[in-house]
């Protein structure tokens, strides 16, 4: 059986390959295929490949529950760590919205960039009005969208209140919104490693999840919301409640909670598309 220590010995050389590689490829993905590489069919699937490498190398294990997700919607998720994002790619195409520091973190925050995430600073309202109409632009394009709208990072026990500017969005595309509930357990319960929370440094959490055996994220698809007659602070209050409803309540053991039925889920007013 691997001890910690040896987890670490082994993974880490393989991840700084694939992240060294991952920084080769993109470079030139971008310089052949032109800046919207990650859009094309092939720059696609070379992201979605690289991403279910890391999880591989970090033992991540992804399962997803409920509704299929949609080709095109803002996906909305709550947010626990700097997996979210890894995890989220690697079984589905879409394009991130994500805050601004995520850019300085070493290694990742310039593979993220590369392939595509849009960064957004919250104390700025012209940075909010221009990632709003990037997002708009992106969904009438017919792509899916990626935002953590609690514009921070919790311990997975509950979702914190949800920042409702970029809703417009959705209500401006004529898009659906399909919340996406995040649980990282480990023994039937939720997992304290993983959340990324406070001033803890990125290193140092890295190197308490490389010496992890897995890591289990359950991704739970909730019914797509209709944007059509609400407001965008109504369909980011909808959203959280149906986020609410997957998420399991503090010390509650997950494997005995009972999950809702997703496909019958309703909430408030708003119109839930079947």
């Amino acid at each position: 059986m691997l001890t910690p220590t040896l987890r670490r010995t082994l993974r880490l050389p393989v991840l700084g390959a694939l992240l060294l590689g991952g920084v080769l490829t993109a470079s030139l993905a971008r310089i052949f295929l032109g800046s919207l590489w990650y859009q094309q069919s092939i720059g696609s699937k070379l992201v979605t490949a690289w991403m279910q490498q890391i999880c591989w190398t970090l033992g991540i294990q992804v399962q997803t529950h409920g509704i299929p997700i949609l080709k095109t919607a803002l996906l909305v998720a709550n947010h626990i760590s700097w997996l979210d994002i890894i995890a989220l790619r690697s079984v589905h195409n879409t394009v991130f919205l994500a805050k601004s520091e995520i850019r300085d973190w070493p290694v990742l925050g310039f593979l993220a960039a590369l392939s595509g995430t849009q960064f957004i600073c919250r104390n700025r309202p012209r940075a909010t009005r221009r990632a709003m109409a990037k997002l708009t632009n992106l969904l009438r394009d017919g792509r899916n969208v990626t935002l953590f709208p609690e514009g921070t990072t919790l311990d997975g026990h509950t979702v914190g209140p949800f920042h409702s500017a970029l809703f417009q969005s959705a209500i401006d595309s004529k898009c659906p919104i399909q919340p996406l509930g995040l649980c990282y357990t480990h023994q039937g319960r939720i997992d304290p490693l993983v959340p990324f929370i406070g001033d803890d440094p990125f290193l140092s959490h890295l190197w308490r999840i490389l010496g992890r055996k897995h890591i289990q994220l359950d991704i739970y698809s909730t019914p797509p919301i209709s944007p059509t007659a609400t407001s965008r602070i109504e369909l980011a209050q909808s959203a959280r409640q149906c986020l609410l409803r997957v998420i399991p309540p503090t010390d509650t053991t997950t494997t005995d909670w009972r999950r809702p039925n997703l496909r019958q889920m309703r909430i408030g007013q708003t119109d839930v598309i079947k």
